[in-house]
């Protein structure tokens, strides 16, 4: 079921809850708020993948997936190239995507920028959690001493963002053992599940989230 707030700031700024939706179903989504973002109404768009799927970026080739194509069968596991930064992701049930929809010449942001405000605010949100991350090196994401819990990648045309952040919720961890994550094999994962201070819903996380977005891209404007 999809849900969605309106925020009145000095620009429109639109928190889109859609549930439960197919990859393929966010794709679609995000391509009809591109309008609305080209007019200084912004979205944020949320969901949680009902089938786990493969998603490689500009960065990324087939030597990433690490399943053969029987294994990809029997986890029901698609694979999709996307126009957006970064290497192989995989999303799962059980994961938060959040597909923050923005033109970022009206908030005055460069692209490296943007992302470090996405990086940021993400940091902040888990924080309350008493989950601290860390950036590690050149990898994209962020990571806790577990592993990885935190993945990004965009894609900008026209001046506005498309695709964004996904962040390990209760997903099942072991389905990234399909792919070279950030373009290494093995690496360690880690969940919001796994912290007793984390009790929230992913409808309540993308919610918290965005309340938290808006306030810092309001503030940059």
């Amino acid at each position: 079921m999809q849900k969605s707030a309106v925020v009145k700031q000095p620009f429109e700024v639109f928190y889109n809850w859609a549930g439960s939706v197919s990859f393929g179903h966010s794709l679609d989504t995000q391509e009809k708020l591109k309008a609305l973002a080209k007019k200084s109404q912004f979205c944020f768009f949320g969901f949680n993948a009902t089938d786990p799927v493969i998603t490689l970026g500009l960065r990324a080739d087939e030597s990433h997936i690490l399943f053969d194509e029987n294994q990809l069968k029997r986890y029901n596991i698609l694979k999709l190239n996307l126009k957006r930064g970064g290497e192989a992701t995989l999303h799962a049930p059980g994961q938060l995507v959040i597909y923050p929809i923005l033109s970022l010449p009206c908030l005055g942001l460069k692209v490296k920028d943007f992302i470090a405000g996405l990086e940021e605010i993400t940091q902040s949100v888990l924080r309350g959690f008493g989950v601290e991350t860390k950036k590690e090196g050149k990898y994209a994401g962020l990571y806790t001493e577990r592993g990885k819990i935190c993945f990004f990648g965009i894609h900008v045309s026209g001046g506005v963002s498309q695709h964004g952040l996904s962040i390990n919720v209760h997903n099942d961890l072991s389905l990234f053992s399909a792919i070279k994550s950030c373009g290494e094999q093995n690496r360690k994962h880690d969940s919001l599940s796994l912290y007793k201070e984390f009790s929230l819903s992913k409808e309540e996380l993308f919610f918290k989230w965005c309340e938290k977005a808006s306030n810092f891209f309001i503030e940059k404007k």
